[in-house]
């Protein structure tokens, strides 16, 4: 049994994770980490970036623009090795 299987199955079912990205290369481990949870417990992987709303509007919705297409392809690295859903989602909002 995988360290990931032994997580899930001493708990309750889960149906969704939500694991946040910074979209540094330091954030793929724990990205391909949360992946494999989810893929043991059958679930839905909703990998999440914050930008900062604490900012001018240009800005934040510079960044949002610069954050989607980096988190596309964190995103779709994911999914070749998972059949499970794993979904993007940029917010704004406090990041810390």
């Amino acid at each position: 049994m995988s360290d990931a299987e032994g997580l899930v199955r001493r708990g309750p079912a889960i149906r969704r994770i939500v694991a946040g990205t910074d979209l540094s290369s330091r954030a793929d481990r724990a990205l391909r980490r949360a992946a494999l949870v989810a893929a043991a417990a059958g679930a839905e992987l909703l990998v999440l970036h914050a930008v900062d709303d604490d900012q001018p509007r240009h800005v934040v919705e510079a960044e949002r623009r610069e954050a989607s297409p980096i988190l596309l392809e964190q995103v779709a690295a994911l999914r070749q090795a998972s059949a499970h859903p794993i979904l993007p989602l940029i917010e704004e909002g406090d990041p810390f």
